[in-house]
């Protein structure tokens, strides 16, 4: 996928100058508020925010898009996926079978899947000619070779082992090499997180407000001694896409506070994809829910009820908050 310069909303960023260009976009190392492109000059990478450009359709054999809500029936491209979410890239393709106010529902390499409308555009048009089932059978083989080169395959219910550039793996050696998962990652940063702000606050003293309404945690540094005047003030705001977590909220908005650099991580995380007891889920009718409780296969409400996990696993849900305070 590509991406063209439309502004740059400072003039220090490294493409102020370069208005208009195109760059190409690094996959999975992306959030809702930024693409990592290639600078094309030698200069290995850099970040672009989603809002100083345009995606560039090129690829794609001259498609047109259109962002706003899609109908049954249309074909919509995946141009901003939900951080976590592992059914489908940036730039997959689907038809519309259901439609909602908060989302849709779209066979996805074969799959049907829950998708947020923030995360999608309208085709409008697509003039390479290749029919529809033509194209999504493509994408399959395509996905099917991507699967067998990476992750390996099972033969006769054994491992086939996998390769680290020149040099064979074998079974012991595998495991050191297997990915961590987004919600692992998630869970370390947090923890971090946690730490961090109970080392700083060791040495300084800070008082926190939360508003879990407005997304919003404000650090005030203050003297323990003396006139109480605020020496520092800082604010973490979490976007509309992310999920809240008050531990990183707190932690960005004390550094902030005390003048510190804030971790890239802690901006950066990814979404959590396992739900746990405390979490508040936002269903794709609009309604907020918290887990009470949850067992092998269902979770249930605060409210009494209860639903399948499959719910959040198939995208029918996503975690909005894992403060779990």
């Amino acid at each position: 996928m590509k991406i063209r310069i439309t502004k740059a909303s400072d003039s220090t960023y490294w493409y102020a100058d370069k208005i208009g260009e195109e760059f190409t976009v690094i996959p999975n190392f992306n959030s809702p508020k930024s693409y990592t492109v290639n600078r094309n000059e030698g200069c290995g990478s850099g970040g672009v925010l989603v809002g100083d450009c345009e995606i560039v359709n090129e690829e794609d054999g001259g498609m047109k898009t259109v962002k706003r809500k899609a109908n049954v029936g249309e074909r919509i491209l995946i141009t901003d996926k939900m951080k976590g979410e592992t059914r489908y890239e940036n730039g997959a393709k689907g038809d519309v079978t259901k439609s909602n106010s908060a989302g849709i529902f779209a066979d996805i390499n074969s799959n049907t899947c829950g998708i947020f409308h923030e995360e999608y555009e309208v085709i409008i048009e697509e003039a390479d000619g290749m029919g529809v089932v033509e194209k999504m059978q493509a994408e399959i083989n395509e996905l099917k070779s991507k699967v067998a080169a990476l992750e390996g395959a099972k033969v006769s219910g054994k491992l086939v082992p996998m390769h680290k550039g020149e040099i064979v793996l074998s079974r012991k050696d595998y495991g050191k090499y297997i990915r961590k998962s987004p919600q692992q990652i998630r869970d370390e940063i947090v923890a971090k997180a946690k730490a961090d702000v109970a080392d700083l606050l060791k040495g300084y003293y800070a008082e926190f407000i939360v508003n879990k309404e407005k997304r919003t945690i404000v650090a005030l540094h203050r003297y323990p001694t003396g006139p109480k005047a605020i020496e520092g003030r800082g604010i973490a705001k979490a976007d509309p896409s992310d999920c809240f977590n008050v531990h990183l909220g707190k932690a960005i908005a004390l550094r902030r506070a005390l003048g510190l650099e804030v971790p890239a991580e802690y901006y950066n995380a990814p979404a959590p994809t396992e739900v746990r007891v405390g979490d508040v889920i936002e269903l794709l009718t609009g309604d907020v829910r918290t887990i009470s409780h949850i067992d092998r296969s269902h979770m249930r409400y605060t409210t009494g009820k209860c639903n399948s996990l499959d719910l959040v696993t198939d995208g029918r849900a996503k975690i909005i908050d894992d403060s779990r305070e």
